[in-house]
């Protein structure tokens, strides 16, 4: 087991970088589960985009340098990692391949089956409130389209 860590920190937007909250509160609770934990975190990523999609350039780069060396792995939750199933089982592999992968904030031991079960399931649900935000955003477009066209005609 590594006892050297990446910690990867994201928010999906530019304004919420700016305020800061986000990244503040996700790099204190890690730095908090470090030290509680004994474990040295070596580099830090940060990265301003939505998990929702994937193709994420800093999340990539994680992913890639986690296969080439020996470091483990700690996120603040499972959906700054992962809001979607492609980038889930990206982490999937990493746990399979024997990385350690923690997040501070969810106690999980995903050396066992119930616990990956537990993540994978929060992985979903992660996924899944992406695709009814979309649903929503788009339904609250179409009827400001729809009062539009009734105040014209």
């Amino acid at each position: 087991m590594s006892h050297s860590y990446i910690a990867y920190v994201r928010v999906s937007t530019t304004k919420q970088f700016i305020q800061g909250v986000s990244i503040a509160e996700q790099r204190r609770a890690i730095t908090k589960y470090a030290v509680d934990h004994h474990l040295d975190i070596v580099h830090w990523y940060e990265e301003v985009e939505s998990a929702s999609k994937g193709h994420r350039k800093i999340f990539r780069e994680v992913m890639k340098l986690l296969k080439q060396k020996h470091y483990g792995l700690i996120m603040h939750k499972i959906d700054r990692g992962a809001r979607n199933l492609r980038d889930w089982a990206d982490i999937g592999d990493l746990i399979d391949a024997g990385i350690d992968v923690r997040f501070a904030h969810d106690n999980l031991d995903l050396d066992t089956r119930g616990g990956r079960l537990t993540a994978d399931i929060q992985a979903v649900i992660a996924a899944d409130y992406i695709r009814n935000l979309r649903e929503e955003v788009r339904k609250g477009i179409q009827g400001r389209l729809h009062q539009k066209m009734e105040r014209i005609i």
